[in-house]
């Protein structure tokens, strides 16, 4: 039997760290070369390369979950304008019927390198449903350049946040995140890497950046790292439909990777 033209959604709505009031939109598998602009394949000589083979703590996750795995795998097929005219009309009957908290954009796959003028508009038209209904919005991407070239169309929508290096954070004087390794790491290591993060009960702390921005650590994965508990455990009022700071320019990043 032949299948659908679209075999999937392009927007999920569940998630044990978002929390269920969310959407998330991914356009293909994580640490793809045909979106992130990795060393080994940059074609442009301006292009900032990425290390985000070393700091994506979602590539492993999809060699594991075969659901996963094939979904992302799809989407990756899709041209990335398809996508978000999916996502705008599932949008468009969630906000309708249902409550939307937040939302992500690129768990896993990334927006492409060098966007379509009509994928920038369709952006817009999705990010203006979202700003309209007072829906904050996580829009990460893997490089500084990156960022910029988005920014440039859709600051005034949202914040387009860059995961960059440690040296690059805590100079950074634009929006930026930053992933502390924890994974795959002994006890012993992790232990020091909660005390050097974790010192307060509020999760936040002062870092060395640029002009007045804070840097706060991720609620979720401190609660976490602090706690030393499975994710399931983690109470909602530290998931991100509670806390918001990535949508947040004021603020610089810190995700501990649990």
């Amino acid at each position: 039997m032949a299948k659908s033209k679209h075999e999937y959604k392009a927007l999920t709505h569940n998630n044990q760290k978002l929390g269920t009031e969310i959407r998330v939109l991914n356009f293909g598998p994580s640490v793809d070369p045909d979106v992130c602009v990795l060393e080994s394949s940059k074609t442009h000589p301006d292009d900032e390369s990425c290390d985000v083979e070393s700091r994506c703590y979602n590539d492993n996750l999809e060699s594991v979950f075969k659901t996963l795995r094939l979904r992302l795998e799809w989407l990756k097929k899709q041209d990335p304008e398809t996508i978000v005219e999916m996502a705008i009309g599932e949008l468009k009957i969630a906000l309708r019927f249902s409550r939307v908290m937040w939302f992500r954009i690129s768990v896993n796959g990334s927006v492409p390198t060098y966007p379509s003028a009509k994928l920038i508009s369709l952006l817009r038209d999705m990010l203006g449903l979202l700003r309209i209904a007072d829906v904050a919005v996580h829009f990460p991407v893997e490089t500084r350049k990156k960022a910029e070239r988005y920014s440039k169309h859709l600051s005034d929508l949202c914040v387009v946040r860059a995961s960059v290096s440690y040296g690059r954070f805590i100079n950074a004087d634009y929006a930026a995140s930053y992933v502390v390794k924890r994974r795959y790491q002994t006890p012993k290591q992790k232990l020091a890497v909660t005390r050097k993060y974790l010192l307060h009960d509020g999760l936040a702390v002062k870092a060395n950046c640029q002009g007045d921005r804070l840097a706060v650590i991720c609620p979720f994965e401190g609660y976490v790292a602090k706690h030393n508990c499975k994710i399931g455990q983690v109470p909602w009022q530290h998931k991100c439909t509670a806390c918001k700071a990535c949508s947040d320019d004021s603020k610089q990043i810190i995700f501990l990777d649990t």
